[in-house]
């Protein structure tokens, strides 16, 4: 009764009654996992990560099974820019929820955010093959290739304004290949934003919309970028392939 009346004070705002409750609620069952990783939570949102590490270490060791214990003890690694830590936290929360997708998601980010880029896009397909028929799957990892179209586009752009009057192919070609991958991610992006967009019942059309968008990139990519720099390097001499 304590946790869901801390539950409603958390769902009007009044978080210091929400924390009260929670409080009591661990003094009189310590075995409940869901007070403290509640509890903990509520302390992270209220940017008190301290308190929160401190409340969800007592959580995992008092209700090993209960997952968000983890799952906060994660994110507070991440602010801490420990992602190693918190990728083992994660894979801990996974281990302790009959309900992993949205956890697994989590870490499929974590793993850009760790420049393992290949690994995250192994960990999709294990979560495709998991989760066939969810949308918002496809559509977070339409995300996920969306952010490494935009993370080699950019840099491209900007070694493209950079080239001198005269490049050489140690000029051109690292501005060329920046550009196909990031097509080819923009492909894959527009991809799944349209598998989440077709297996939507309902939904606010933003798969349609991000498809859209990584289309138009493509389309810079294809229009202007790329024959621009295939003309150039014929006006060099240099040979691309």
């Amino acid at each position: 009764k304590l946790y869901n009346l801390s539950v409603e004070y958390f769902q009007k705002d009044e978080f210091e009654l929400a924390i009260q409750n929670l409080g009591i609620a661990i003094k009189m069952d310590p075995s409940r996992g869901e007070s403290y990783g509640t509890l903990a939570a509520l302390h992270l949102q209220k940017e008190n990560p301290y308190k929160a590490k401190e409340i969800a270490l007592v959580g995992s060791k008092n209700a090993p099974r209960y997952s968000l214990n983890y799952q906060v003890l994660a994110d507070i690694a991440i602010k801490a820019e420990n992602l190693d830590e918190a990728e083992k936290y994660y894979e801990t929360a996974i281990e302790n929820t009959d309900a992993p997708g949205p956890i697994m998601r989590q870490l499929i980010f974590l793993y850009i955010d760790k420049g393992e880029t290949q690994r995250a896009i192994e960990y999709s397909d294990v979560l495709l093959n998991k989760y066939p028929n969810d949308p918002d799957l496809y559509f977070n990892i339409g995300v996920l290739f969306q952010r490494l179209a935009l993370e080699a586009f950019d840099p491209a752009r900007e070694l493209y304004l950079a080239l001198p009057n005269v490049p050489t192919l140690d000029d051109v070609k690292p501005v060329f290949d920046r550009f196909s991958n990031s097509r080819k991610y923009a492909y894959n992006a527009r991809d799944y934003f349209l598998q989440a967009s077709d297996l939507e019942i309902e939904g606010d059309g933003s798969s349609g919309r991000a498809a859209i968008e990584m289309r138009k990139l493509m389309k810079q990519i294809d229009e202007i970028f790329v024959p621009s720099i295939r003309e150039i390097a014929r006006s060099q001499n240099i040979d691309l392939n």
